[in-house]
This record gives structure tokens, sequence and C-alpha cells, in this order.
């Protein structure tokens, strides 16, 4: 078997296609939503972070989504961004810019 991201992502939606028969896009993210507050509790715990990832392969793949596409579209995006200061929390958000619209 590959170690390969893409190997790895077949391998995770054909056991989920086999297991969770009756799972739709709005189950997926319930249950991923779910994980995530897990791994907010525990960010170091390895099987958490397996467990977000296999959600998000699965939600991408039933949605016809290749994120591995979107996940190298998305990067060079944030790479041209600006970046703000840490809020509160620790987070950094890229800068919104305001659209003026003109009359």
């Amino acid at each position: 078997m590959s170690d390969s991201f893409e190997q790895l992502f077949k391998d995770i939606v054909e056991w989920q296609n086999q297991v969770f028969t009756q799972a739709t896009s709005q189950s997926r993210v319930e249950h991923l939503y779910r994980e995530a507050r897990e791994l907010k509790e525990n960010p170091s715990d390895a099987a958490e972070m397996a467990d977000v990832l296999f959600l998000l392969v699965g939600l991408a793949a039933g949605e016809g989504v290749n994120l591995l596409e979107a996940g190298r579209k998305k990067l060079e995006i944030n790479k041209r961004r600006q970046w703000g200061q840490p809020d509160a929390q620790g987070v950094v958000e890229h800068v919104r810019m305001r659209v003026v619209e003109e009359d």
C-alpha cells in the first residue's frame, strides 16, 4: 500500500462507503463538528486528528470535491493574503478587504 495522501484518501472513502451507507453531507458535517470539539479538548491527540481528517475526506468525496486540488488552490490564495494579529484565543485570520461601491 502506498503512503501517499491520494491513496490514503481513496482507502478512507472506500471504507466509509462500505460502512456508513446512510451518510449524507449533513451527517458528515455534524460528525466532523463533534470530532473537532473532541480535538479541541485534546489538540495533541493524533487519533482525533485522524478522525477529523477521515470525516473531511469523506465529506469532500461525497460532494465531488478533489480535496488535494482544493487544498493546493487555497494554499496559493492564502499565500497572497495579508494576515492580521492573533486574537484573544491566538487565532490569526486573514485581513478582510472591504469593497467600496461607487455610485
